[in-house]
């Protein structure tokens, strides 16, 4: 009679040292595991696994467990980082950071920074409020370099506080040229960490991303 090759015995595994810091171990690293001890579990005992075919699996078993413990490691990495630029960028608070992006109006007229292209023989700046949707267009000279908001309707009347987007379009012979937000220093009262970004609160209420900042002054 035909001898039945034995299963290879596996021995009780070895218990790690406890780390220092507990480590994660990601789903898919744990699925892996998981479909390998299956494996090993319901296979036919008259036809057991390949032995190179069962070191090919073990050896993905080990890049899985290496790829996850490197993104554990990178992770950590990014997060000391950002930390690290959390701390730098809190001394720029009080100060006047220069940037595009909504602006808020507390009631005080605000100072725009413009720039029309030279190819443009119209240009106007146009309002946006915080649902998007255009409370003013004003005209403006297209050797202009700064503009001043003040708040106030053609009527007269104060707008109301909030948030407002600044936009500058510029034509030639009734044909768009371009459409560019404009920029405006905001004084910054806060930093904070959001969504693994470093984000800078204005006085105003607006959140600006440290990246999009083009200038930097004190008072």
């Amino acid at each position: 009679m035909e001898s039945i090759s034995p299963i290879p015995s596996v021995g009780a595994p070895v218990q790690p040292t406890e780390p220092a810091t507990p480590v994660r171990v990601s789903s898919d690293y744990e699925t892996f595991l998981l479909m390998l001890t299956t494996q090993l579990e319901n296979q036919d005992p008259t036809d057991p696994a390949d032995a190179d075919d069962l070191a090919v699996q073990l050896a993905t078993f080990s890049g899985v467990e290496q790829q996850t413990l490197t993104n554990d490691l990178l992770s950590d990495m990014l997060q000391q980082s950002s930390v690290s630029n959390l701390a730098q960028l809190g001394s720029w608070v009080g100060m006047d950071v220069l940037a595009p992006g909504p602006i808020g109006f507390v009631g005080n007229p605000i100072e725009l920074e413009i720039a029309v292209p030279p190819l443009a023989d119209k240009a106007e700046l146009v309002v946006y409020n915080s649902s998007g949707a255009a409370v003013e267009r004003a005209p403006i000279d297209d050797t202009a370099k700064s503009f001043v908001w003040s708040g106030k309707s053609e009527r007269g009347v104060d707008f109301p506080l909030g948030l407002y987007r600044f936009e500058v379009e510029a034509s030639r012979a009734g044909q768009p040229l371009t459409s560019e937000q404009v920029t405006a220093y905001r004084n910054i009262a806060e930093v904070r960490m959001e969504s693994g970004e470093t984000q800078l609160i204005a006085q105003g209420g607006e959140k600006i991303l440290s990246e999009e900042v083009r200038a930097l002054r004190r008072d």
